[in-house]
């Protein structure tokens, strides 16, 4: 599914007038998520308590825990390579915590 700017700033709109959340409510989760699993390890045992995260956010949709669960097991070593790939250079380096910089107020 596409979305044209269009509908994404109809979205926008709605964030900012129909809500009260800030304009990047989950940089507060970054470091959160990233303590759960700093070394990109998508074991069963980090799955099994990230999937009610992903549920409460609504973020399965349209698909079942049991549909997600599935492209997890899956595709889990491309995930792991993906995140080796663009996290493990970058994740020790000072000042930076899970996807954030240390003084920057939006991304």
């Amino acid at each position: 599914m596409s979305i044209d700017r269009r509908q994404f700033a109809a979205g926008v709109r709605w964030w900012q007038t129909k809500t009260n959340w800030p304009n990047d409510f989950h940089n507060s989760n970054y470091e959160v998520l990233a303590a759960q699993n700093p070394d990109g390890d998508f074991q069963d045992s980090w799955w099994t308590g990230f999937l009610p995260q992903l549920t409460t956010w609504k973020a399965l949709r349209p698909l079942s825990q049991a549909d997600v669960t599935g492209l997890f097991n899956e595709h889990r070593d491309d995930l792991a390579r993906n995140w080796h790939q663009a996290c493990a250079p970058v994740k020790d380096l000072a000042g930076i915590k899970c996807g954030r910089s240390r003084g920057w107020s939006h991304a």
